[in-house]
């Protein structure tokens, strides 16, 4: 095999343009599918949202968004039923049929049963003379349906996930991250395949290409509200655009018109100079590259070890048992949320250095 491989000129297949899913016809759920009235949820005192009013309708594509630690995951597991509002009411209809990808649900997986097993496990018996083209358009060809669980990678992992909870026949998905570990060609292929899926589609995402191609409508949490907008993600960026423009305008002109009331003492100070000096404030000094790298590193170490501590938090809440100590799940949720607003932060912040 090695003497083959060194005379043969590797070359990595394209993923064929075009690909049609075969999604079985989902189950008939009436107009409105899922709906939150007046819904408040907290994990302390104080609510991470209040006064939320949502419906999901038949076939409509909605993203949810909102800064870090706004509690997007939050909602959307109040909407799956694993978290009980505290307040107002959740609004599910006797024919709707549903089904929730977690993030760890990638880690749920047997890791001693082969890709090829994972699906035929759940699988319906229309799906069962489809699976090897099926568990094909997500990128596993061949003998890699014969992979044993254990041994793939994460992003394997998550379209191993991806591809079995798209077999089951809901009216209703719940996406949690659903690209986190995807490269490129996995993207994309989610994107195809959530575009053809007849039934209705909320997901929870920071990658914008995905929101772009797939939203309907556009969910925002600020200020723990629930605020929704009718037209799709472009639509919703250019209103925040436009909010944001409206709240730094009158900041922009508040030197002009705070001109006349500066006291006499500030009117008759000299304007300052504009020679450069000769020992510049330690804000506008340039910093060293040795600085810049010994910032990165620290950086990098202080990523790895929350990123380490949010993997073992995954595992945790895979664990069914978990949720029996009530208090205990909630804290662990509570810190899941913390680390993950705080890794996104710490990857801006390496991105601007």
């Amino acid at each position: 095999m090695i003497a083959r491989l060194e005379g043969e000129r590797q070359v990595l297949p394209r993923r064929p343009r075009g690909i049609r899913f075969q999604f079985p016809a989902p189950p008939h759920g009436g107009r409105i599918l899922l709906g939150l009235v007046g819904a408040a949820f907290g994990y302390s005192d104080e609510n991470v949202f209040s006064g939320a009013e949502v419906e999901i309708g038949r076939g409509e594509k909605i993203a949810i968004v909102g800064a870090n630690g706004a509690g997007k995951t939050t909602l959307l597991r109040v909407l799956a039923g694993q978290l009980a509002p505290r307040t107002g009411e959740r609004r599910l209809s006797p024919l709707t049929r549903m089904a929730y990808f977690a993030q760890h649900a990638a880690e749920t997986l047997d890791p001693g049963a082969t890709v090829l097993d994972a699906l035929e496990r759940e699988a319906t018996p229309e799906w069962r003379p489809q699976l090897r083209s099926h568990l094909g358009h997500f990128l596993f060809s061949g003998d890699d349906v014969f992979k044993l669980c254990r041994v793939l990678s994460g992003g394997e992992r998550q379209r191993v996930a991806l591809a079995r909870i798209l077999m089951e026949p809901a009216n209703l998905l719940l996406l949690d991250e659903p690209t986190h570990h995807l490269d490129l060609a996995g993207k994309e292929v989610l994107e195809d395949a959530l575009d053809q899926y007849p039934g209705a589609v909320v997901v929870v995402t920071h990658d914008r290409s995905l929101m772009t191609s797939l939203a309907t409508r556009v969910i925002e949490i600020r200020d723990h509200r629930v605020i929704p907008y009718p037209g799709g993600y472009d639509d919703y960026e250019s209103a925040r655009l436009r909010r944001e423009a409206a709240v730094t305008t009158p900041a922009a002109a508040e030197p002009s018109g705070g001109r006349a009331r500066r006291s006499p003492r500030s009117a008759e100070a000299p304007p300052p100079s504009t020679a450069p000096s000769l020992h510049p404030s330690p804000s506008r000094r340039t910093p060293s590259a040795a600085q810049t790298k010994r910032r990165l590193e620290a950086l990098e170490q202080d990523l790895r070890g929350r990123e380490a501590r949010l993997h073992e938090l995954e595992a945790t809440l895979a664990d069914p048992e978990i949720y029996r100590d009530g208090a205990k799940a909630r804290d662990l949720l509570a810190e899941y949320e913390r680390l993950r607003g705080e890794i996104e932060t710490l990857w801006e912040k390496l991105a601007e250095l």
